[in-house]
């Protein structure tokens, strides 16, 4: 199992908003999307592209306030982690 496919077994991932501007969604680069929560400087963002979510920290923020309710007894809050697509620029429509 590829570890793309086992992360989202588990749930979206966390970037820092530093990383997330650089290199864009979290799975495929897309640039555009949208904030479907936000507090006062975390959001979850789903992505135009590929339709899928990852959660935004702001600088110094190591875990997400946002929970993903994985099965009745499970809720997963994301931590940060590096993002996957480290060293490729985020991309725009073409």
């Amino acid at each position: 199992m590829s570890e793309n496919v086992a992360q989202e077994a588990i749930g979206p991932i966390a970037v820092s908003i530093a990383e997330f501007l650089e290199f864009g969604c979290a799975y495929c680069g897309f640039n555009s999307g949208s904030a479907t929560f936000v507090d006062s400087s975390n959001a979850v963002w789903r992505c135009h592209e590929c339709d899928r979510e990852c959660v935004v920290l702001t600088e110094g923020a190591i875990n997400s306030p946002f929970g993903f309710r994985l099965d009745e007894d499970f809720i997963y809050y994301p931590e940060l982690e590096d993002h996957p697509r480290r060293g490729i620029p985020a991309h725009e429509i073409k």
